[in-house]
């Protein structure tokens, strides 16, 4: 075994079949493993002092952790190169860290992984696809967003924390902290280029805190049961450098052209806080599908930097295509008017608001046209409690923010809006 620096020896002899640098030898790390059998350090396979990407090294220990049962701790700071590996990709995509079937990824206090800068337009530093039984534990995760290299004529907004993508199942993700991220701080859906809808299942996310993330806090794009509690989201707004949507709660069913359509079922989020997010929470309709959110506990919008707290968007053709609907039981909005922009036009798809406590002025902005607003039913304000005015407009262009005459408007046709106090 030849040593390659004074402490860095090559190992070779894990059932993983890897081989890479590690600060000990393959001897020592058996005899580490055996004197504490129930988790593995990522000190023993990685050089948490080092700022060369750590990311196969850490593969290494966790699949080897993973291959005897036992749970995987990042117990220090690791640099990681977001596109360092190859995983079960559908268009043969990269990212740090792969996550295995029955496994356990845990970080001690203090500990993280930092992306290191690149000018990726893609990248992961967790991925999740076509695996079941995962449990991360307090995961920190920081992107490469302030120096980032944002080269070439694309929008670099796909640079994810954790990426949960179809055929994954039973995934767990507690405490998670997520900032800097170029794209989401967490995207659940299927991966772009997968032809079948085979969404993620049974997935839950506790306490996450994300901030400073230039698209979305979480996008949930394609999942048949999404559990989310006491998530907090942060700052996302011009002064981050943002892209559309820019929200803290992105509810976008989407797949690839000419794959099945991908639907948004049975999904709960619990007790949602907003900060300085541009556009809290958006919805992106579009035909043939199933679309069923529920915001339970209190729903805190605080400090948008947009008027638009709410947008939701329907660019369907079929006005029956779309069933399910969107509640939220309790909405606070605070420090600005709650004015939310919708554009619906569905029969069979309701978007209901039970409570709503607004500090100030509330206005409802209805995308469409006049003529055929009255047609449909399915937006609703109940039990609402403002300090200020309550109003609402047609023919509301958000890009100008003053109400015009739309001869042929963009957006054809949305609900009238139903308020009850």
């Amino acid at each position: 075994m030849k040593a390659l620096t004074s402490s860095l020896f090559i190992v070779c002899t894990f059932t993983t079949s890897l081989c890479v640098g590690a600060p000990y030898s393959a001897s020592k790390i058996e005899e580490l493993a055996k004197a504490n059998p129930t988790e593995f350090k990522a000190s023993w396979f990685a050089d948490k002092n080092s700022v060369k990407s750590q990311t196969k090294e850490l593969q290494t220990g966790y699949d080897y952790a993973t291959s005897k049962k036992v749970p995987f701790v990042i117990d220090g700071i690791y640099y990681v190169d977001g596109q360092a590996q190859k995983y079960d990709s559908a268009q043969n995509s990269k990212a740090s860290l792969i996550l295995r079937s029955n496994s356990t990824l845990k970080f001690e206090q203090g500990a993280k992984l930092i992306t290191k800068p690149n000018n990726y337009s893609s990248y992961t530093t967790l991925v999740a696809r076509n695996v079941s039984n995962v449990n991360i534990v307090s995961p920190v995760l920081i992107g490469d967003r302030p120096s980032h290299k944002y080269t070439g004529n694309n929008s670099h907004e796909w640079g994810y924390g954790l990426a949960i993508y179809d055929g994954s199942g039973n995934v767990t993700v507690t405490n998670p902290v997520i900032e800097d991220m170029t794209g989401d701080g967490i995207y659940i859906g299927r991966e772009w280029g997968s032809v079948k809808d085979s969404p993620p299942k049974n997935i839950q996310i506790s306490n996450a805190k994300i901030s400073k993330v230039r698209r979305n806090g979480i996008t949930i794009a394609s999942v048949d049961g999404l559990t989310i509690k006491v998530p907090t989201i942060t700052d996302i707004s011009d002064k981050f450098n943002t892209v559309a949507p820019s929200a803290a709660i992105d509810i976008e069913p989407e797949e690839s052209a000419n794959t099945e359509k991908s639907s948004i079922k049975n999904v709960v989020i619990d007790s949602l806080t907003a900060i300085r997010v541009k556009s809290p929470i958006q919805t992106n309709l579009t035909d043939k599908r199933t679309v069923d959110v529920k915001f339970t506990g209190v729903t805190n919008l605080i400090d948008s930097t947009s008027s638009a707290q709410i947008f939701a968007y329907d660019n369907t053709i079929d006005t029956k295509s779309i069933t399910g609907g969107i509640t939220i039981d309790n909405l606070v909005i605070k420090g600005n008017e709650f004015a939310p922009n919708l554009s619906l036009k569905q029969d069979n798809f309701q978007f209901n608001i039970k409570n709503l406590s607004s500090e100030k002025d509330m206005t409802v902005y209805l995308i469409g046209n006049a003529k055929e607003i009255s047609k449909y039913n399915g937006f609703s304000i109940q039990n609402i409690e403002s300090k200020g005015k309550i109003k609402a407009k047609y023919n509301f262009d958000y890009a100008t923010k003053k109400p015009q005459k739309l001869v042929s408007p963009k957006y054809k046709i949305n609900y009238p809006i139903e308020i009850s106090q």
